[in-house]
């Protein structure tokens, strides 16, 4: 597999009569993030050079299709890039002009270019033509004579072409209906069924593997060249899934590898605060919380006061925060109020995959606005002293003397 710098396409394109056929530039480091590339080798081909920032990242390339206002995408290829954020990926896809490309890490869109001109990128079973060789003609035999040897018949060239191999299935993808999660594209499920869908020989027999192992029964391409495979019990973690096709002349080379993440845990809460006690209406508690996973469906509203001793006077406010970590203040408008508790509630908010939560009780905060009040009592000599309420800090030397008079 070769990677294409801007150089070596302008060169290729002045001796091949190709080049590039369209170029993203990236703002910051202006280079051709997004390009389609065409190489003797390879035919044509996307090039991602997508810088340090996102080394080692799975992408995903989707062309786009304006209809009436809005722009609907469906992905072209995906893969992983390396060390440096560079990959070429291969794909049968036809990019019409005024269509889109645009290359993604997860939900995250890191550069579209424009298609100004049809381009039919060549796939990954793409043969570079084999040149015809010219048969010689047989040489015309002189006739002998008294001082020359008879020359030999030189044989005809012939030339023998070689049926291609059975192309390697393209545009591998998780099957809509098990994507789950905040996008049917990124390859994020929590599904224990999935599905892998793509492009094929048509007719051929399609097999899945998930790093390097077959999974699932081999399943057919129908007639236009698509097809959907169930796969076997895939456990979590982030896998790379392949395929290969069997057609008539036999299997071919293993597909470019879809990355696929599996997460079927819910997200867990952890609570914490600066203080649970408010002394005067308007004081406020501020409270934080840490979700275990990110989260972009979390907000304000799934908040709940599970308890306020004189509703509706526990109020929370100036909520912040984003994918993980939040943080917000309760507060109370009445003196009258004693304290409340925040939680939240069960399937509030879910992961990037669709796990819910489950619900989680958070802090309780006291509204306490009276100081404690003593009472006494003799028995003997002896003198008992209770507050009506817990107390902090109290010992001997708080006691003032107390004279006893006469029963």
């Amino acid at each position: 597999m070769f990677q294409f710098t801007k150089s070596h396409l302008i060169k290729g394109a002045l001796a091949l009569g190709f080049g590039l056929a369209v170029m993203a530039q990236s703002a910051e480091a202006k280079i051709s993030v997004l390009s389609v590339a065409t190489s003797a080798d390879r035919g044509s081909h996307v090039v991602v050079n997508a810088g340090s920032k996102w080394k080692s990242k799975p992408v995903v390339v989707e062309v786009g299709v304006k209809s009436k206002k809005t722009w609907k995408w469906s992905r072209v290829a995906s893969g992983r890039t390396d060390k440096a954020g560079k990959t070429t990926m291969c794909s049968s896809r036809t990019l019409n002009a005024g269509t889109q490309l645009r290359v993604k890490s997860g939900v995250k869109v890191i550069s579209t270019i424009k298609i100004v001109r049809v381009i039919q990128l060549s796939g990954c079973g793409y043969m570079p033509p084999i040149p015809v060789v010219a048969s010689v003609a047989p040489t015309t035999t002189l006739a002998p004579t008294t001082t020359l040897a008879p020359t030999t018949t030189v044989a005809p060239t012939t030339t023998t072409t070689l049926p291609p191999p059975t192309p390697a299935p393209t545009a591998l993808a998780l099957s809509a209906a098990t994507d789950t999660g905040d996008s049917q594209s990124d390859g994020i499920t929590k599904e224990t069924s999935l599905a892998i869908v793509g492009s094929s020989q048509a007719n051929s027999s399609v097999q899945v593997y998930v790093d390097g192992v077959i999974s699932g029964s081999p399943c057919t391409a129908n007639g236009a060249g698509v097809f959907s495979c169930s796969m076997g019990t895939v456990t979590e973690g982030t896998k790379a899934v392949t395929a290969k096709a069997t057609g008539p002349i036999g299997e071919s080379v293993a597909s470019q590898a879809l990355t696929v993440v599996v997460d079927r845990t819910a997200p867990t809460i952890s609570w914490s605060m600066n203080g649970n006690h408010l002394f005067s209406s308007g004081n406020r508690a501020m409270v934080s919380l840490t979700i275990s996973e990110a989260t972009s469906s979390f907000s304000a509203s799934d908040l709940e006061i599970t308890s306020c001793t004189t509703s509706p006077n526990c109020v929370i406010g100036n909520f912040s925060g984003a994918l993980s970590s939040y943080a917000f203040e309760f507060s109370t408008i009445s003196d009258a109020t004693n304290g409340g508790s925040v939680g939240i509630s069960n399937a509030a908010f879910s992961d990037v995959a669709g796990n819910v939560n489950a619900s989680s009780q958070g802090p309780t905060i006291m509204h306490d606005v009276t100081g404690p009040v003593a009472s006494f009592s003799l028995s003997g000599l002896e003198i008992s002293i209770w507050f009506d309420e817990q107390v902090f800090g109290f010992d001997a030397n708080d006691v003032m003397g107390i004279e006893i008079g006469p029963n």
